[in-house]
C-alpha cells in the first residue's frame, strides 16, 4: 500500500473516529453526572 493510498484511507475514517470519539465523551461524561446524582440522593 502506497502512502498517497494510506492517507486517502485516513481521511475517509477521520470523522469516523471523530464520531467514535465525541461518542465516548458523552459517555463518560453522561456516566459521571449520573454517579454525582447517585451520591446526592
Amino acid at each position: 500500500m502506497n502512502f498517497y493510498a494510506f492517507r486517502t484511507l485516513l481521511d475517509e475514517i477521520k470523522p469516523f473516529m471523530v464520531v467514535v470519539l465525541a461518542a465516548m465523551l458523552i459517555g463518560i461524561y453522561a456516566n459521571a453526572i449520573r454517579i454525582i446524582h447517585t451520591d446526592d440522593a
